[in-house]
């Protein structure tokens, strides 16, 4: 019997681990907003989409919980009074910008590269409703074999399963609704995408009505673009 040694078995061993080839996100028709939709993109450029009417990019602001900036000194009749609002409101705008962007900057490093919010008031306790765009990079290039377990773990609740193409290529959708203790109940979508060793997830999630979100999702889907690593 020929003696196998031990430059051949490592050439084997090489051989059966090498990497699959990567899946790659195309570039996908040139975004067009309109009917009220506008353009989105990432902090570094490198993910774009349409926030639809009556969303933006970025997180609660302390005056969305007391009713906006306008009604701060609401009634004011005096010039000078009203001249100095004007300055305190502005020097409030000011601030809850900055600590907006350091929000954004902090959830973009872990992995969150674009967080969007609608116009309605945030409730205590409360899930927001909110869709966010998270990058998840791995050592290896993704599969659609990893898809499915890491997308379980979003949800407290079998969740429904399915498969569709997106201007961009594949993407595999994830929807469950889930009562809560209070008798409310949390909804998810989530679609996830893969563009070489990074896995990108868009994720809504409500306790408002499932229609929330659930009337633009798949649009906002659709409107994903990725600018690849490997372009």
């Amino acid at each position: 019997m020929r003696k196998v040694g031990p430059l051949f078995i490592a050439l084997v061993l090489v051989a059966g681990c090498k990497e699959p080839p990567a899946i790659r996100a195309s570039a996908g028709p040139e975004l067009r907003p309109g009917n009220g939709w506008v353009l989105g993109r990432s902090r570094d450029g490198s993910v774009q989409l349409l926030i639809p009417s009556g969303w933006r990019i970025g997180v609660d602001r302390a005056t969305d919980l007391m009713g906006g900036l306008q009604n701060i000194g609401a009634g004011a009749s005096d010039g000078g009074e009203s001249s100095a609002l004007d300055q305190m409101r502005q020097g409030i705008a000011r601030e809850e910008s900055e600590s907006e962007q350091a929000k954004l900057a902090e959830l973009e490093s872990k992995g969150i590269v674009i967080h969007a919010i609608n116009s309605s008031r945030p409730i205590v306790g409360e899930t927001r409703t909110k869709f966010t765009v998270e990058r998840q990079r791995d050592k290896h290039n993704r599969m659609y074999e990893e898809i499915d377990e890491i997308g379980r773990k979003l949800f407290a609740r079998k969740p429904k399963v399915d498969e569709l193409q997106l201007p961009i290529g594949k993407a595999v959708r994830f929807s469950a609704s889930e009562p809560l203790r209070d008798g409310s109940t949390k909804h998810q979508i989530a679609y996830f995408v893969i563009d070489g060793k990074d896995l990108y997830t868009l994720r809504f999630v409500t306790q408002e009505p499932l229609e929330t979100v659930k009337a633009v999702a798949d649009d906002v889907a659709r409107s994903l673009r990725i600018k690849s690593s490997a372009k």
